[in-house]
């Protein structure tokens, strides 16, 4: 009876310590800079805006970990590639080294007509690869939280 216990005991302990050590693996690290703008959506800021709303989701669904956006925006402003509008699958390795990045959103949004387009790329900063990419059209600018989740 006391070898069952102790068998018992081994088994909880040991599923206990392989669902910790799958918690504390670590998640990707994701930055995400300012969406270039093809043309205005009638949305006050949208550059910031639209990745501030896809950071939320990103990080609510738990697999990344997202590096504040506001910071990157300013650390890419000190090294000139945001104002230059050089953020892209070239670049994306040097932003990754340089700040520990395993990944990086970029993006881009338009209006034509009275349908809005928003563009989002992950690209590998290792690689310089498009990991995913994903395309969201809609006609009312209400719906943009909604939309950034399908994205």
């Amino acid at each position: 009876m006391k070898i069952f216990k102790i068998l018992f005991l081994v088994i909880i302990l040991t599923i206990t310590s392989f669902a910790f050590l799958s918690a504390a693996e670590p998640k990707e690290k994701v930055g995400i800079v300012e969406f270039d703008e093809r043309s205005p959506i009638n949305l006050a800021n949208a550059s910031v805006v639209i990745p501030e709303m896809l950071a939320e989701v990103i990080v609510n669904v738990g697999v990344y970990e997202v590096t504040e956006r506001l910071l990157l925006g300013r650390v890419l402003q000190e090294q000139e590639l945001s104002m230059t509008g050089v953020v892209d699958t070239r670049t994306a390795p040097q932003i990754g080294r340089v700040y520990g990045l395993d990944a990086l959103v970029i993006g881009s949004y338009m209006q034509v007509g009275d349908e809005i387009t928003i563009n989002a790329r992950l690209i590998n900063t290792t690689t310089g690869r498009v990991i995913s990419a994903s395309t969201v059209n809609f006609n009312n600018i209400r719906l943009l939280r909604s939309q950034l989740q399908i994205m």
